[in-house]
């Protein structure tokens, strides 16, 4: 796969297609993190949800198989019936995507937009 890079967030190329709206993704030291470039919010209480690296393969395939359910590490995903879907972490940080967000990171996800390897 190739990597995401390492400096500042990653969006789908295929995220045009939704007005730029997207999962975004930034590795930083072991870790990847993920967050909505849709929050309009101050950039200190930006909503980021954090996936060891070790673990991200682990997210990746859930959403390739379309799966719902617990991950691991503390993280779920739920499935939404237009298409969108919502990441959970244990601490309470939800990321609500809609069905065009969601498509264009799983078409980025089969294009190996997002190895952290």
């Amino acid at each position: 796969m190739a990597p995401i890079s390492p400096v500042g967030w990653h969006k789908s190329s295929y995220s045009g297609s939704n007005g730029g709206q997207c999962v975004e993704v930034a590795l930083a030291a072991g870790t990847v993190q993920i967050r909505d470039s849709k929050y309009s919010g101050p950039p200190e209480g930006r909503p980021i949800i954090t996936v060891p690296s070790h673990r991200w393969v682990d997210v990746l395939e859930f959403v390739l198989r379309g799966r719902a359910g617990e991950v691991g590490m503390g993280l779920s995903i739920e499935l939404c019936s237009e298409g969108g879907a919502t990441l959970k972490s244990h601490d309470g940080t939800e990321l609500a995507f809609t069905a065009a967000e969601w498509d264009a990171f799983e078409k980025g996800i089969v294009n190996d937009e997002f190895s952290a390897s």
